[in-house]
């Protein structure tokens, strides 16, 4: 009991010392505010020093105040440290938690792919996921990449009993990713996320069908940005996994 006080109040400590007072973490009352994570690398970085138990305090502590930013980047250090096999076992079922109640795509998308570090340990997880799936609205390029990294996450703390989820979306019409397309806002089209769309499914598909996905642990990159000749390069930092 003691440590876990102690290590909340280190990680509040330390969010005071490294974010600015005025900053859209710092005032209270005030609207939800979500920068891209992506942009405060060095704040992740430093995030991750903290143990889990005070990094899922601040996420608690995002909550309960109402600043997504401090649940986003809590959630991706979560995740990086779960990546790195940083994380105890007993940590998972705090992760499912904070998946069910993440204020935000972005940061249910980082406790999805922290879940999916542990593997089928976390198979519990499995249901809350893909109620976090099917309440995701693809109308912009980052809401597609959220939706294609969640699915993977499922893919391996889950398993064959949830194969019947990615018949349903299979046989959807239209499919979740062209529901909204009359609003759609971005540089994938709609030809290129259907074909990504169902690949995906296919892979999900064979991962929870077999007999040990193993862990997913590392970052991959499915597309070139429009005009690269790279893979991955001038891809937003929602279009890796």
């Amino acid at each position: 009991m003691r440590q876990g006080v102690r290590n909340l109040a280190l990680g509040r400590a330390f969010w005071r010392l490294i974010l600015p007072r005025t900053g859209p973490l710092a005032s209270r009352g005030q609207p939800r505010t979500s920068p891209f994570v992506a942009e405060a690398p060095d704040l992740v970085a430093r995030c991750r020093d903290l143990p889990a138990e005070a990094l899922c305090a601040l996420f608690v502590e995002g909550l309960q105040k109402k600043h997504d930013a401090t649940c986003e980047v809590a959630a991706r250090a979560l995740r990086d440290k779960a990546r790195a096999g940083a994380l105890d076992d007993d940590t998972w079922p705090v992760l499912v938690a904070c998946l069910v109640d993440a204020p935000t795509l972005r940061s249910a998308l980082h406790v999805a792919k922290a879940l999916a570090a542990f593997g089928r340990r976390a198979g519990p997880a499995a249901p809350y996921l893909i109620e976090r799936i099917r309440a995701v609205l693809v109308t912009d390029d980052e809401s597609f990449w959220a939706l294609d990294g969640m699915l993977h996450a499922l893919s391996y703390v889950g398993d064959g009993r949830n194969v019947t989820f990615t018949n349903e979306l299979a046989a959807q019409t239209p499919s979740v990713v062209m529901v909204s397309r009359s609003v759609y806002r971005g540089a994938l089209g709609d030809d290129d996320r259907e074909a990504m769309f169902y690949d995906t499914l296919e892979d999900v598909a064979d991962r929870l069908e077999s007999d040990d996905p193993g862990t997913w642990r590392t970052k991959t990159t499915r597309l070139a940005a429009a005009g690269d000749d790279d893979a991955g390069g001038g891809l937003k930092p929602w279009m890796t996994r």
